[in-house]
């Protein structure tokens, strides 16, 4: 029975899943008009005053999660940083809501303190809740994934429309009921209870097999925001095909993230019964991203290949859901449980700074660029692929109470 049971997911999971969509609702909702609020509402902004402003936000949110990781693991714990998290993202959109200029930064402020508050700690608390059966996080941080992007999409579609049939002031406010909303499931989720516990069931393990998991573990978090550049500063098969198609070429650019919620939902149904090595599937991933950039090379060689370039995109799809939720899966997995919402925050803030950062904000436009980028896919995928065989080559020939099932093929 109790084997019947760890083959499912926890009943505290899907109301965690549906408070990311719902979060991710409200603040890419805010994301959709907030640059227009402050151009066309009753601040008036220049187009060169936006800039800066709306820089500077978005360059905050992705450092907000070292301060709320640090929080959740060390003062208020992992439940109730997600939920107060949440409250303030609600309350900066109240305040922003108040047409006056200093409730605007006010209400950003908070969203940026909320965002970084809930975000890595919903991820530990899914981490605790999987802490009996790790073999299944994979399959559930496709779905988180999932959560997010459709939430994301979800967000920018419905308030868009709302806004331009009501006012600034009715999003914001609809916004803030949305998290508000998303605090309450994450606070009356069962079996999150206990904060940031001591994980005794955790197998014991050999000496260097610990080591060569901290080891993965800190690539995980250093090289995968490394893949967030490369993908930033690579060729981009949407634009290439976006070249004098207008309508038509938007429709292309939108094509990755649309293969990437449809393959979410395949791998989690099919990895909900089948255990792998999560560093073998990143390490595929990666090498999956690679042939995407030589196909990328190849259309625009060959005056724009449409077929190529149709296939690198759906590829790309395919490979950013094999390796960021992976990576936060392996985060959540293997990161010492009084640690872990503070190196999920690392990874998380240096993925977003690095595909941020307007450093990387151009694509390579020749062979060389090219080149260079497959390359270190290359090299990304071939340093996963050897954590994957070393710790499957030390977990053969270690004792059987401390084999890990989740790096057995």
């Amino acid at each position: 029975m109790n084997a019947e049971i760890k083959l499912k997911h926890p009943a505290g999971f899907f109301p965690l899943i549906a408070s990311k969509l719902i979060e991710r609702l409200g603040f890419y909702g805010i994301r959709a008009f907030l640059i227009l609020y402050m151009v066309r509402g009753p601040f008036m902004f220049s187009r060169e005053e936006v800039g800066p402003v709306y820089d500077l936000f978005i360059g905050a949110l992705a450092v907000s999660p070292l301060l709320g990781g640090l929080l959740g693991d060390f003062i208020m714990g992992w439940k109730w940083s997600s939920v107060t998290g949440g409250c303030l993202q609600a309350a900066g959109c109240f305040l922003m809501a108040v047409p006056q200029i200093g409730c605007m930064y006010a209400g950003m402020a908070c969203m940026v303190l909320g965002t970084g508050l809930y975000t890595p700690n919903i991820i530990s608390v899914i981490g605790n809740l999987y802490r009996d059966r790790q073999q299944k996080m994979d399959a559930a941080m496709m779905l988180f994934y999932l959560a997010i992007d459709l939430g994301a999409f979800l967000g920018a579609v419905v308030f868009g429309f709302l806004v331009d049939i009501t006012s600034f002031s009715i999003g914001f406010i609809t916004a803030g009921a949305v998290l508000l909303c998303s605090s309450l499931l994450a606070l009356l989720t069962r079996n999150t209870a206990v904060e940031n516990p001591v994980m005794h069931n955790e197998p014991e393990q050999e000496g260097g097999n610990r080591k060569l998991k901290l080891a993965a573990l800190a690539c995980c978090v250093v090289l995968i925001p490394v893949f967030w550049v490369v993908m930033r500063m690579g060729p981009d098969a949407g634009m290439l095909l976006s070249q004098g198609r207008q309508l038509e070429g938007s429709l292309y650019t939108g094509l990755p993230s649309f293969v990437a919620m449809i393959c979410a939902i395949i791998f989690s149904i099919v990895w909900a019964f089948k255990t792998g090595s999560t560093l073998l599937r990143i390490s595929i991933g990666l090498l999956i991203y690679a042939l995407s950039l030589s196909l990328v090379f190849v259309g625009a060689s060959a005056d724009n290949l449409t077929v190529a370039l149709i296939l690198a995109l759906l590829l790309q799809g395919v490979s950013e859901i094999l390796i960021s939720p992976l990576a936060l899966s392996y985060i959540s997995q293997h990161a010492p449980s009084k640690y872990r919402s503070t190196l999920t925050s690392v990874f998380l803030s240096m993925s977003g700074l690095l595909s941020w950062s307007p450093v990387f904000a151009f694509n390579g436009d020749d062979g060389t660029a090219s080149l260079c980028f497959i390359t270190t896919a290359l090299l990304l995928a071939a340093a996963f692929l050897a954590f994957h065989l070393l710790l499957r080559r030390t977990s053969s020939t270690a004792p059987e109470p401390g084999k890990d099932h989740n790096e057995a093929l």
